[in-house]
């Protein structure tokens, strides 16, 4: 048996976009308080519902996926979220890298505070940094491209 519709998708695109705003919330809210691990899952799960958002919106036609490919690879951080979320589902990238396939995710120490960095490349940036400029990416994506809103199953019928 099956429902017309489920919880984690009713939305559509929206549904996975406003995923990927309360796990970039959770990044802010997650202190030093907690573990290192559970610091790492909170990015982890955040670059993983990031880079899904590709496929929905390629799966609602809000975009082609040639069209989407080519968006994400000229933009820096959304190859890295690339990047780490294939090697963190996968152990290791099959397919090319949309980066460096031995890059470096690290914590650096400091007294104000320590900080996630990745290393690529010849390169260090602060991976939450990089999370703020996917989430950037994606509200720029919304602003320029505009994808049809998804259809609201719960509006009465003169609303729809």
């Amino acid at each position: 048996m099956s429902l017309r519709w489920s919880a984690e998708n009713i939305f559509s695109w929206r549904s996975q976009h406003e995923r990927v705003k309360r796990w970039s919330h959770r990044l802010h809210e997650v202190g030093d308080a907690d573990s290192f691990q559970e610091r790492l899952d909170f990015f982890l799960a955040f670059f993983l519902n990031c880079y899904a958002l590709r496929d929905w919106f390629i799966k609602s036609n809000s975009i082609s996926q040639t069209e989407m490919d080519n968006l994400i690879q000229s933009n820096e951080a959304m190859r890295l979220c690339r990047d780490i979320c294939n090697r963190s589902k996968h152990l290791t990238l099959n397919r090319p890298a949309s980066t460096e396939a031995n890059f470096s995710i690290g914590r650096e120490y400091s007294p104000s505070g320590d900080r996630f960095f990745i290393a690529y490349l010849d390169s260090i940036r602060d991976l939450f940094g990089v999370a703020m400029s996917c989430v950037k990416f994606w509200d720029d994506f919304l602003v320029t491209y505009k994808p049809p809103e998804p259809a609201n199953p719960f509006a009465r019928s003169a609303d729809r």
